[in-house]
């Protein structure tokens, strides 16, 4: 797109998607775009290793081998010292993951995982089991958080068999307001499939409001509903559209 384009395209793009998910983009923050996928599985291992409160992890694919056996290991000692570690997985995309050993393990040591949309026989019955679970979504301590179209796999343990190259994905690295948004959607999609309540899954103190962190403008899609009683940290994550330079 040309430069003198973008003036032009920006507000129609920000008036679709702000009239289709309900939130105005948030400006201040920092986006990192990273290159390659061990690049990118590296530097999430780094942030779970200087992880304070929290580790969330939510992905459609998490394939055993590699450095994403050693992303299992640092949330098992993330976990050790205290930080809450959750992991969201797609049941049909995670699932050979799902039934290994390593899960187990990781369970065993305290970090949660949770498997998505559960499938089987007579679930199919009634839903649509093709339907699932894409995120690929990471947040540590939220304060910073990945996001983009790599599922959490190691290349070179992936689908080496199947006769094609390996697959090119980006991620990018957030700072800023924008993350909250990106907690936001984990939380839901937690709470849907685990029935927690919201009360004290998340601390909402003025003081846990993220600073702006640069100059991008983002937004991020949410579409599941709780239903009342469930609305603390939607409204929370909705006062990031008030901060300057938002709408």
């Amino acid at each position: 797109m040309a430069a003198d384009a973008v003036p032009f395209a920006w507000p129609k793009l920000r008036q679709f998607v702000e009239g289709s998910v309900g939130f105005s983009a948030v400006t201040g923050n920092h986006l990192q775009l990273i290159e390659g996928a061990h690049a990118t599985l590296t530097m999430i291992l780094d942030d779970i290793d200087r992880a304070h409160t929290t580790c969330d992890l939510e992905f459609y694919i998490w394939n055993p081998g590699g450095i994403a056996d050693q992303i299992a290991e640092a949330l098992i000692r993330a976990e050790a010292r205290g930080v809450r570690c959750r992991v969201l997985l797609d049941s049909v995309g995670s699932g050979p993951f799902l039934r290994n050993k390593l899960a187990r393990r990781m369970r065993d040591n305290g970090v949660e995982v949770v498997e998505a949309l559960p499938v089987g026989l007579l679930r199919s019955l009634f839903v649509r089991v093709d339907l699932r679970m894409h995120r690929k979504i990471v947040v540590i301590d939220g304060s910073i958080a990945y996001t983009g179209s790599l599922n959490l796999v190691d290349l070179r343990y992936f689908k080496q068999g199947s006769g094609v190259g390996e697959w090119i994905d980006a991620m990018v690295r957030v700072t800023g307001p924008v993350v909250k948004l990106l907690e936001l959607v984990f939380v839901l999609d937690w709470l849907i499939e685990t029935g927690e309540t919201l009360d004290g899954l998340i601390p909402v103190n003025a003081e846990d409001m993220p600073v702006p962190a640069g100059g991008a403008r983002s937004r991020k899609y949410c579409r599941q509903d709780l239903g009342s009683g469930q609305t603390q940290y939607i409204s929370y994550c909705s006062r990031l559209s008030t901060l300057p330079g938002a709408s």
